[in-house]
């Protein structure tokens, strides 16, 4: 699997397109110490010196509540900082991520009477790139590589993958193909239309 997986990649990687990596970051508690509001902290990182063991705190884009689970938070993490991150022990970045929160949540803490985070009862971390049956988990955007080849669109990366008879076995579908609406639900929809039909045509 993972050699077929790596053998696609690098036919799509000649269109301008790679498998990358965005994982997740979970901690949950007993209760929301943050209040009773939704939690949405976008991280802008601006004139900050990290030490060389924690760079890849750099990759870390948001914190943000789980709609299901109030009493959670998740953070995102992507790229070379995601695989950086997967090979710590989890331990290490448990304690980076609480420095990490404790650092930036300063005022709320304040305004909720605590002096720090107080000791999550869940955690958890995905490593998609080490996954035996995953190998990565995104590959939405359009690489640099592609972009320095001249790629403007998103359009080469709907052509299929065709076996010797010359027959479609292999094709994509979602919001990674829509040049002007990629990340967006609505990109999502109108791909997979496209997409469904042409499996339709395929089928006949």
């Amino acid at each position: 699997m993972r050699k077929l997986c790596t053998r696609i990649f690098m036919l799509y990687g000649n269109r301008g397109m790679g498998l990358g990596v965005a994982d997740k970051i979970q901690l949950g508690w007993a209760q929301p110490w943050w209040g009773d509001k939704y939690l949405d902290l976008t991280m802008i990182w601006m004139d900050v010196t990290l030490p060389k063991e924690k760079e890849w705190l750099y990759g870390i884009m948001e914190f943000l509540s789980i709609h299901q689970y109030p009493e959670m938070i998740q953070a995102f993490i992507t790229g070379k900082y995601a695989k950086i991150m997967e090979d710590l022990p989890e331990e290490t970045v448990k304690s980076d991520i609480m420095e990490l929160l404790n650092s930036v949540m300063s005022e709320t803490l304040k305004k909720q009477g605590l002096t720090s985070v107080p000791d999550p009862v869940f955690f958890r971390r995905t490593t998609w790139g080490k996954h035996n049956w995953m190998y990565g988990s995104y590959n939405s955007y359009v690489t640099p590589n592609g972009a320095d080849s001249g790629l403007k669109t998103r359009q080469p990366l709907m052509k299929g993958i065709k076996n010797k008879n010359k027959k479609e076995v292999l094709i994509w579908g979602g919001e990674a193909l829509s040049t002007t609406r990629y990340g967006a639900v609505d990109g999502a929809m109108d791909i997979g239309k496209k997409m469904a039909k042409r499996i339709q045509r395929l089928l006949k």
